[in-house]
């Protein structure tokens, strides 16, 4: 899962943040530009700025399925895939070894050629 928003003409890898004036998000760049503050001293380099000056807030996940069961794509490697379970089955999920890392949340690594259905679902959270 990602955050972009578009800035400026621009789009950026993006943080979303609630304040209490509302929300904001985080901006990031690869290189130095005006009004960015580096992270670290060779970036990433970035600026807050209020949602309601973003042209869009893009919010984007990766969807598949693996032996029938609907998962989200929370990792990657070159050997695989780290899956979520999104079926809502805990005993299913479980009876075909993913592990529980925190409560609700269940998930295994897969091998890429078992993974079907591989599609990036992009929702505009605003804009």
């Amino acid at each position: 899962m990602s955050w972009s928003a578009r800035w400026g003409g621009e789009e950026f890898t993006a943080a979303p943040e609630l304040r209490v004036d509302g929300w904001w998000v985080w901006l990031s760049a690869p290189v130095a530009r005006e009004g960015f503050a580096p992270l670290t001293g060779d970036g990433p380099w970035v600026r807050a700025v209020p949602v309601a000056e973003c042209g869009a807030v893009l919010h984007r996940r990766t969807t598949a399925r693996w032996r029938g069961v609907p998962c989200v794509v929370v990792g990657e490697r070159s050997e695989g895939y780290l899956l979520q379970d999104a079926c809502g089955d805990a005993p299913a999920a479980i009876a075909l070894g993913f592990e529980v890392t925190e409560p609700g949340v269940r998930q295994r690594w897969v091998p890429r050629g078992e993974v079907e259905q591989l599609q990036v679902e992009v929702r505009t959270v605003t804009g």
